[in-house]
């Protein structure tokens, strides 16, 4: 397993948190039009480094956020997690929802005490592969959601409000599909040449489409 990255501290990232975000090579989903990060120039690391890291922080890391994408698909994350869990830190897996089983696997080992998953659009196929910018089967994703009301982990959803593909309707529709999380966060698009970005006010009308449902709304900047 390869780290692409390491962000040693993150206050904001997971809410109560002082975390570092541990970012899992060859797992993005290779959707060409839906990043939910601002590009960032990572600085590759190995494990050894990453856990002398954690050991030397314990008085305060609070939280291990484990993200790249679909870290849950990848093989050789279980036994990483294990030896973060010796370090009794609750972990946060950051998704897409592709892969149910491997992240229900990691739920029940208790390798996950937070899950943050990323819905670029309404959980329907036309909206999703058009946000994402590729064809997708959404069946994985819906079984994700299944998997995590019924978990009792702590659960994060995330939106990247781009104009043109995110509104009140689209968030209003996200937002009745998840109203278990715990958290719901609106995220501000980098901008794009040739389209109007969201001002703050749009943003909060925004968010307060999904109050409806879900009883912790934000909105935030990448």
């Amino acid at each position: 397993m390869r780290i692409e990255g390491f962000v040693k501290t993150t206050l904001r990232t997971w809410e109560g948190k002082n975390a570092c975000n541990i970012v899992i090579a060859d797992c993005d989903p290779g959707f060409p039009n839906y990043r939910p990060l601002a590009d960032t120039a990572f600085v590759p690391a190995d494990q050894g480094s990453v856990l002398e890291y954690i050991d030397g922080h314990m008085d305060f890391l609070t939280g291990v956020i484990i993200s790249g994408g679909e870290p849950a698909g990848c093989p050789d994350l279980y036994k990483f997690l294990k030896e973060i869990k010796k370090r009794g830190l609750p972990i946060r897996i950051d998704t897409f929802g592709l892969f149910p089983d491997p992240l229900d696997d990691l739920i029940g080992a208790r390798f996950a005490d937070c899950v943050c998953v990323n819905m670029p659009a309404p959980l329907n196929k036309e909206d999703y592969s058009a946000a994402v910018g590729k064809d997708i089967d959404i069946s994985p994703i819906i079984k994700t959601l299944a998997i995590l009301e019924d978990s009792g982990v702590e659960t994060i959803f995330r939106t990247v409000a781009a104009p043109g593909i995110i509104d009140e309707d689209s968030v209003g529709k996200i937002a009745e599909k998840i109203s278990f999380a715990k958290y719901y966060y609106i995220i501000r698009s980098a901008p794009v040449e040739g389209t109007d970005d969201y001002s703050d006010t749009d943003l909060r009308k925004i968010g307060r489409s999904a109050k409806r449902f879900v009883k912790n709304v934000g909105v935030r900047d990448a």
